[in-house]
């Protein structure tokens, strides 16, 4: 037998197995439960940078370049912009990260060899900084 429940962000699998020795008329129960982590699955931002290890395999690496970006829309005017000859360009470098609340640079997150605020984030508190940069 086994059972599912959900909590959260988190699925707990109990198994159930009846032990009967032959012979016997006394039934023993063995359970053993196992945690999964299901928020990178179920998130609204899969490629957002809070569900990755802040060292990243290769395996992360094309993940997160398998998905679109982690752009929630509350920003969308920053992710693209319009040129003074009408030509639109898409930002999809630029991200933002809901959970750590911090705009990032997704190929200096994946590809940077040292640490620049642009890989590590940028935190929400310092937004007009960072939303006047990404104008200029």
């Amino acid at each position: 037998l086994s059972n599912i429940h959900f909590h959260n962000s988190s699925s707990t699998i109990a198994t159930t197995k009846f032990i009967t020795p032959s012979g016997t008329e006394n039934l023993e129960t063995e359970t053993s439960t196992m945690t999964i982590d299901l928020a990178p699955v179920l998130d609204a931002y899969p490629s957002d940078k809070a569900n990755f290890p802040t060292i990243l395999t290769a395996a992360d690496r094309r993940a997160v370049l398998s998905m679109e970006p982690c752009q929630p829309p509350e920003l969308q005017q920053y992710y693209s912009l319009k040129q003074s000859n009408g030509i639109e360009l898409k930002r999809s470098w630029l991200c933002f990260s809901p959970k750590l609340k911090q705009a990032y640079c997704v190929n200096c997150w994946l590809f940077a060899r040292v640490n620049t605020p642009w890989a590590t984030g940028v935190p929400h508190q310092k937004r007009e900084g960072w939303l006047r940069r990404i104008e200029e």
